[in-house]
């Protein structure tokens, strides 16, 4: 899995943050779901 975020902050301030999460299905099915867990090292600091 490899995970790709992009930060885009316009002159007035405004951002746009987009995540995309690529995976590589070995299995002969379809993902349909795909679990993430959120581990304390990628959360915003409060």
């Amino acid at each position: 899995m490899d995970l790709r975020i992009d930060i885009e902050i316009s002159a007035d301030g405004a951002a746009r943050l987009t995540y995309r999460y690529e995976v590589l299905n070995m299995t002969d099915r379809p993902l349909t779901r795909l679990s993430r867990v959120c581990g304390s090292s990628t959360r915003a600091a409060s």
